[in-house]
């Protein structure tokens, strides 16, 4: 499994990874190089993802003894979790793809993951996983300083006036 903790440590690996891939048989690209302008496409991790599928789910298929070209037993099959480029991919039963929120903040150290949500396999509930305990709150979301009030000095009406700067 990968670790989703740090995205562009991630997008850094898989890019650093094709450039490898590039200059190995059966490609064997000798200036696919930063050096001499060869970039990755913007798109390559999301394409990588889509192949992973396809070929996971036409495995499934033949494993089955079942045709290629049956579209509806291979859409049935689709539906799991999957280890993408960046990180799981997972897959619903109708196809789509399950979001993964990730909240970080940023400190004087980089930044830090915070909190995810996660959704389930059918995309209707989601759960938010906090990745500090309530105590730690102040020092991890709050860097130290005092939670805002929930009400302004002012008041939702503007009643203390004389509080609103």
């Amino acid at each position: 499994m990968s670790d989703d903790s740090d995205p562009g440590s991630s997008v850094n690996n898989f890019t650093s990874l094709v450039s490898q891939k590039m200059m190995e048989s059966p490609i064997k690209c000798t200036q696919c190089t930063e050096e001499r302008g060869w970039k990755m496409a913007q798109y390559a991790d999301q394409l990588h993802d889509a192949m992973i599928i396809y070929a996971t789910v036409v495995n499934k298929t033949l494993e089955a003894n079942r045709n290629i070209r049956d579209g509806d037993f291979m859409f049935d099959e689709t539906a799991a979790t999957y280890e993408g480029a960046l990180g799981n991919v997972t897959i619903a039963s109708d196809g789509a793809r399950i979001p993964s929120f990730i909240f970080s903040g940023l400190g004087s150290d980089g930044p830090k993951k915070l909190a995810v949500i996660d959704m389930d396999k059918e995309g209707l509930n989601a759960t938010l996983v906090t990745l500090y305990s309530p105590e730690q709150e102040k020092d991890v979301v709050w860097n130290g300083r005092t939670c805002p009030s929930t009400v302004p000095p002012c008041g939702y009406t503007g009643i203390n006036r004389r509080l609103c700067h």
